[in-house]
């Protein structure tokens, strides 16, 4: 794993999910203690990373100012939103 940045905690599947100086948000599953796979963003680095507590959406925010949000349920990408221009 590359230097973290931020860590969320996703209390629907127990998972730690670690924004670092990379694409990848590392998922760390408390539940199995281990590993799980990696969520990819289109950023070249995350800088953060927040759980709503009111739906379950994971936001990235990226180093380039984009916002992505995931569903950590199905780790699929729901949305995305441009702020740097």
């Amino acid at each position: 794993p590359k230097v973290p940045r931020d860590v969320a905690y996703s209390p629907d599947t127990c998972d730690l999910i670690i924004a670092a100086s990379s694409p990848e948000m590392y998922r760390v599953s408390l539940e199995e203690g281990r590993f799980m796979t990696s969520l990819q963003s289109k950023a070249e680095a995350v800088n953060c990373v927040c759980i709503s507590p009111h739906h379950g959406l994971l936001a990235a925010g990226g180093e380039d100012g984009e916002l992505e949000c995931f569903d950590p349920r199905t780790r699929d990408p729901v949305g995305h939103l441009d702020n740097a221009g």
